[in-house]
């Protein structure tokens, strides 16, 4: 018997400022991003559009650029 079972993660919200000017100031562009990431450049153009990432997509993005995920994270002002 197959099941068909699919994990839904929670969408965090990006710092799309910050996304952007981390990966040009390396000289990157989004699906150069995409590739060294593993994801699809449609997945980072999602994001810098204000879309959210699920949380394994910005870690993989978070590695390549060199920082920890949590800084690309949108700040909530309380």
């Amino acid at each position: 018997m197959l099941y068909n079972i699919r994990v839904e993660f929670p969408i965090v919200e990006v710092n799309v400022d910050k996304l952007q000017e981390l990966r040009i100031n390396r000289g990157l562009s989004q699906r150069r991003l995409a590739d060294l990431a593993g994801v699809s450049n449609t997945s980072v153009w999602k994001i810098e559009q204000g879309g959210g990432a699920n949380p394994a997509t910005l870690k993989k993005l978070a590695d390549v650029l060199g920082v920890r995920p949590v800084d690309l994270l949108l700040k909530q002002s309380r």
